[in-house]
This record gives C-alpha cells, sequence and structure tokens, in this order.
C-alpha cells in the first residue's frame, strides 16, 4: 500500500539530490514529518476542550495538595473527579496522535529502506541467520552461496545480486524473491500488517520451517567518525522532527 507513497518518496529525493546533500535532505524531510504530524494533530484534536480538561486537572490536583485539606472523603471525591478527567483527556488526544504518527512512520520506513544501508557495491558479502538454525539450507544460484569454516553461510554479492534468489530446506523450495533492490533485511512469512507495508523481497511459504531469514546488510555511514547509533539517517531526522514539533506546539500554543 505505502510503496506507492514510496516512489513518490523516491522521486522527489532524486530531484532534491541534486541541490542538497544527504544530511540536508535528512533534515528537510525530519522538517517536513514534525510540521505534517502537528498539522494533522491540530486539525483532528479538540483543542479547546483539551484545554479546558488540562485547566481542570491543575485545578483538582492542586485542590488535592492543599495542606489544609484534611477531609478523607473530600479528597478521595476529587481524586476520582482527578482520575475522570485524565482519562477524558486521554480519550480527546489518543486518536490524533496515534493519526499524526502515521506520516513519521512512512518516512521513517522510507528512509530506512533506501537510505539506510550502504550500496551493494561496496558490500563484498552478506552474513545470512536463519530461525530456527539447524535446517540443511541451499541458496540458488549457488555461486552466490559461501558457506564458512564454522558452517555460517554468507551471499556473496556479485552482478546477480540484482536478480531474484531461491533458498530450499532440505530441497523444499521456502523463498524466491529479491532481497536486494531495495534491501529487505528480515524475509518472514506473510501477515496481516503486509496489507500495510508490503514486502517487495517477497515472503516465505506458509507451511516453512523456519520463520525468518535475517540478510545482514551493511548499514550505510552518513556521519562518519561517530558512534555506530548516530551515524546513520536516524540521528538528523528524529532530531529535526523534534525541533519542528516543538517549535509549532509553542508559537502556535497546541495542546
Amino acid at each position: 500500500m505505502f510503496y506507492g507513497i514510496f516512489a513518490l518518496l523516491n522521486t522527489a529525493d532524486v530531484w532534491l539530490a541534486i541541490y542538497l546533500p544527504l544530511w540536508v535532505r535528512l533534515v528537510f524531510y525530519g522538517l517536513f514529518a514534525g510540521i505534517v504530524a502537528m498539522w494533522i494533530y491540530s486539525t483532528i484534536s479538540n483543542q479547546d476542550s483539551i484545554r479546558l480538561l488540562k485547566k481542570m486537572n491543575r485545578e483538582l490536583r492542586k485542590k488535592m495538595l492543599d495542606p489544609e485539606l484534611e477531609d478523607f472523603i473530600e479528597y478521595r471525591r476529587l481524586a476520582w473527579l482527578n482520575l475522570k478527567t485524565a482519562l477524558s483527556l486521554l480519550g480527546n488526544v489518543l486518536v490524533p496522535v496515534l493519526l499524526s504518527v502515521v506520516p513519521v512512520i512512512i518516512i521513517s520506513v522510507w528512509l530506512d529502506t533506501f537510505q539506510g544501508i550502504a550500496p551493494l557495491e561496496k558490500q563484498e558479502s552478506l552474513p545470512v541467520a536463519f530461525v530456527p538454525n539447524g535446517f540443511n539450507i541451499k541458496i540458488s544460484p549457488p555461486e552466490m552461496m559461501l558457506i564458512k569454516d564454522d558452517g555460517s553461510i554468507e551471499l556473496l554479492v556479485s552482478s546477480k545480486s540484482s536478480h531474484e534468489i531461491s533458498i530450499y530446506v532440505n530441497k523444499q523450495l521456502i523463498f524466491y524473491g529479491n532481497p536486494f533492490s531495495p534491501p529487505v533485511s528480515t524475509i518472514r512469512k506473510k501477515s496481516w500488517w503486509n496489507f500495510l507495508f508490503f514486502s517487495s523481497a517477497g515472503y516465505l511459504v506458509e507451511d516453512s520451517p523456519l520463520y525468518e531469514v535475517r540478510i545482514g546488510f551493511q548499514r550505510k555511514e552518513i556521519f562518519s567518525g561517530l558512534p555506530g547509533w548516530a551515524s546513520g539517517w536516524e540521528v538528523p531526522f528524529f532530531f529535526s522532527m523534534s525541533i519542528a514539533v516543538l517549535l509549532i506546539k509553542i508559537i502556535f500554543r497546541i495542546h
């Protein structure tokens, strides 16, 4: 479903790449995601109701913490009203919050798929893990399969890496597809969420004895010299998105 959106994002990224380096584009995508998310939230949510409920909540807590309040029955009444107000506030913000994070999820998945993996030509081999382990595995074409001394299996990256591969378990075909373009690091059986996030690589067959096939693609390093968690697309994207959300919330007084 979202791969049509991914195609539009890829087209836009190709044009932006003519003028902007990747890290600037990541900041731009973060700002864009934050603006869209806050626009969705502020449009859908009832800001007047949320503002009133927050005010009631503050007043109730102030009364509950009043040192002159000694009546336990009154304290219990205030506590019950405070709980009802908090639950009402949660009901007012829950759906808008869930809907507002949809564009953030879409852009995050797109970035992780198309900007999170190093180019294949820079990766000589890819470690492959099978869950559960212990089966007799064969990969076709056979020239792409490397069995190491410890019994682990790697995929050799070559000109054939842009085509489909077949995986056999005990001579049973459990997978046929292309996990390289775009890179798909985890191959699973088809599940309900694939209605939204379709796997371009394909899926394991339903009666496969394996649950997962994990391909160890090398992560793209955008900022060299930083720890692994800070060298990819995540930090500039989520940092700029957080800045956009915070500024919009303060400037427009969104609750």
